[in-house]
């Protein structure tokens, strides 16, 4: 089995608002490569210029993924001031609320709850969220060994896009999306008489486990080579004790679009922290203050200023993939190409 792969250009057109801080859950916001993810509060992010919410709070799946798949299909865009649109074009707008009502809408479809035994029906598309647990002491430890770059690491995107291929081709999944620590599948409707009704419980524990045996395969392996090339020998015992694992969220849905509203969702989330993490990850005076204090416009400039731009592709966008006979790298926004109704390949049915 081979896949389109997408590097995705995503532009970041978010402005961040003072909001009282509040405990982020493990769903929200995963444990992310560059150990900062319990000092970002991206919560309180926000468009430039923000219309009015167009569903409800409370919403149903089907409105709320309607409500934000139209949205994205409108030509209004937000207006950036003083910022660099040619390093980051401007993503189509879709008011904050209308995001948030679309993610409460799709953590609900996530628990998966209402089916007799936790069996999933055979006409349901499924999705499954994998999340990196235990990061920030790897990274920590790896970086000062040299194994990882500092600030955002190609290493570690490259491990992330193999066991996000090696889940798709375990579920046979039609697309799929990983951006920092997380990996989203997205699995059709088995019409295959002689498939069981799949179950809840096996499914998160195989994706879980999968992701987790492949990561740190490729872990040991990277360790390995870095060995044998910089001629330092890396403790594997000491790495092994730090080792990191993945949970697994199952998302039931009744449609393919409400399928694809959970990446396009993820992509959404993966813009709006992509700024504020490499202000962090600088590491240069004033960042934690910028990322604090300041809006995502003013941390662009901030970052511009530092000749810190473009970010790196996986860091901004992540990576999308499509179950294909061809394996291509396309480069474009993942929210802009399904607005202008090519973020699939000609003759590919979701």
């Amino acid at each position: 089995m081979a896949f389109l792969t997408w590097m995705t250009e995503q532009p970041i057109n978010k402005t961040k608002t003072k909001q009282p801080k509040t405990k982020q859950s493990k769903n929200s916001q995963s444990d992310d490569e560059s150990t900062c993810a319990a000092t970002l509060d991206t919560s309180s992010v926000a468009f430039t210029m923000e219309a009015s919410s167009s569903c409800s709070i409370g919403a149903s799946m089907e409105e709320s993924s309607q409500t934000v798949l139209s949205l994205l299909k409108e030509e209004t865009e937000p207006c950036w001031d003083n910022v660099s649109l040619g390093l980051n074009p401007m993503a189509p707008s879709v008011p904050k609320q209308d995001w948030t009502v679309l993610g409460d809408a799709l953590k609900e479809a996530e628990q998966a709850t209402g089916y007799t035994r936790n069996i999933i029906p055979s006409d349901k598309w499924i999705s499954l969220r994998c999340s990196g647990m235990g990061f920030s002491k790897l990274f920590k430890h790896l970086q000062k060994l040299g194994v990882f770059s500092k600030r955002q690491s190609p290493e570690f995107a490259a491990m992330m896009r193999a066991c996000c291929e090696d889940l798709m081709t375990k579920f046979d999944a039609r697309c799929a999306h990983t951006q920092s620590d997380e990996i989203t599948v997205l699995l059709p409707p088995h019409t295959d008489s002689c498939q069981d009704d799949m179950s809840i419980q096996k499914l998160c524990s195989m994706a879980a486990a999968s992701v987790t045996a492949r990561f740190n395969f490729e872990l040991m392996a990277l360790c390995t080579l870095h060995s044998k090339k910089k001629g330092l020998l890396v403790d594997l015992m000491t790495v092994m004790q730090c080792l990191p694992t993945f949970d697994c969220q199952v998302g039931v849905f009744d449609t393919s679009s409400q399928a694809l509203s959970l990446i396009l969702w993820r992509a959404h989330d993966c813009s709006t922290n992509a700024v504020a993490l490499a202000v962090h990850n600088s590491g240069l005076p004033g960042a934690k203050q910028m990322v604090e204090k300041h809006s995502s416009p003013e941390q662009m400039q901030w970052l511009n200023q530092r000749g810190l731009l473009p970010l790196p592709v996986h860091q901004r966008d992540g990576t999308f993939m499509v179950q294909s006979q061809t394996k291509q790298p396309i480069q474009g926004d993942i929210l802009q190409l399904y607005k202008e109704g090519t973020l699939f390949p000609a003759n590919f049915t979701l």
